[in-house]
């Protein structure tokens, strides 16, 4: 069987790069991105690509998303929507803190969820992938404390998911350092120190930890 992506978090940045990246790869391959903001452009020279949009600060998880994730008949899920307000906590509104946790957590967390109970996906569905961060899920992140908070919660999620063994598909979840995208502020510490990775490297090597897990089975 062909391998048939979902990218959720597509539009830009890691998600947008890692379709590239995949596409480039094997022209073979079929993709639907889902994606707040469509942005066919990137798309017109790829014919098995279909795009849909979905707001991912939306709870619960809309009803023809799944249905479209069904239809698709995916191998591979990988969710790379984040992001959240840059500042101290309480400098910042609560809806951009209740936004934050509810893409980087919430809507992961009831996708996984929804997948776990779907039997309609067993048979073809090798793999769910999230976007976690080394630095944010593990330790406190400076003006990022929703984000942190969201990312410390993703991580407990899947790390005790894969404890658990009971799916039919495999869960994982990818740790970047910080990434150069638009979403990282001009004035946050690792823009200035030049600690930053390419959205190019870590698209690169989140295709590559895709296709390792593949061989591991």
């Amino acid at each position: 069987m062909k391998n048939r992506y979902v990218i959720l978090g597509a539009s830009r940045g890691l998600g947008q790069a890692l379709y590239q990246n995949l596409m480039n790869k094997n022209l073979a391959a079929q993709f639907l991105l889902v994606s707040r903001k469509i942005n066919e452009e990137p798309t017109k020279n790829h014919h098995h690509t279909i795009i849909f949009k979905n707001d991912f600060s939306v709870l619960p998880v809309a009803e023809n998303l799944l249905t479209e994730i069904k239809n698709f008949k995916p191998t591979h899920i990988i969710y790379c929507a984040g992001g959240g307000p840059y500042g101290n906590f309480e400098t910042k509104k609560w809806s951009d803190h209740v936004w934050a946790l509810n893409v980087n957590f919430l809507f992961p967390a009831e996708l996984l969820h929804v997948l776990s109970t779907t039997s309609i996906l067993v048979d073809h569905l090798k793999k769910v992938i999230f976007v976690g961060s080394a630095i944010a899920e593990s330790q406190p992140d400076s003006k990022a404390s929703s984000y942190a908070a969201a990312k410390h919660a993703l991580k407990g999620l899947v790390t005790t998911v894969q404890l658990e063994s009971t799916l039919s598909f495999k869960v994982k979840l990818f740790s970047p350092s910080y990434m150069l995208t638009d979403l990282l502020p001009k004035n946050s510490i690792p823009r200035l120190d030049n600690k930053a990775e390419s959205i190019e490297s870590a698209a690169s090597r989140l295709a590559e930890f895709i296709d390792s897990n593949d061989n591991l089975g």
